[in-house]
């Protein structure tokens, strides 16, 4: 059975946590200066060619680690939704970090996926990406019985995405 984009998702990302050991214990290591990721299953090669680009770049000054968007190393990451656009997979996954998020784009080959882009949201149209994925997954698939309305269900609200103004503007425009 083919094995879906949010399983790879959370399993790269489980496993990419446990790589670091633990800074209480002493066992604390870089699996971007072990370069470990080239070696995942779970990556394109031509993701693994970007990371080892954008480390690159950082030589000699300080970064930031392009799987998490972040310098610092999050407890733990959760999935919140997949939209599937062609032959794509978009996954919105979120930290325990305040208002992070990234968007996980995945391409399938053979009986699984493999992760081919990463999208930080803390830029402009990295949140953009982030809300219409988060929007588009929480609708379903049209092609199902199973579709939602997160303007009827209320959902925009416990979003994340979006601030107290608007969600009081699309409050009033969605009781009128």
């Amino acid at each position: 059975p083919l094995i879906g984009p949010e399983d790879v998702v959370a399993e790269f990302y489980a496993g990419y946590l446990e790589s670091f050991g633990d800074l209480a214990e002493g066992s604390f290591r870089s699996p971007l200066a072990d370069k470990t990721y080239q070696n995942n299953p779970y990556l394109t090669a031509s993701l693994i060619s970007h990371i080892d680009e954008v480390l690159a770049s950082f030589e000699g000054q300080g970064g930031y680690d392009p799987f998490l968007c972040a310098q610092d190393v999050p407890q733990e990451t959760f999935t919140d939704g997949t939209f599937y656009h062609g032959d794509l997979a978009s996954v919105l996954l979120r930290t325990d970090f305040p208002d992070h998020n990234l968007t996980v784009d995945l391409y399938p080959t053979g009986k699984t996926w493999r992760i081919g882009n990463i999208t930080c949201g803390n830029s402009p149209d990295g949140a953009a990406k982030a809300f219409y994925t988060w929007y588009l997954a929480y609708i379903g698939d049209r092609a199902s019985d199973e579709m939602r309305n997160p303007l009827v269900d209320g959902a925009y609200r416990e979003s994340g995405f979006l601030s107290a103004e608007f969600i009081q503007e699309l409050d009033e425009l969605v009781t009128d």
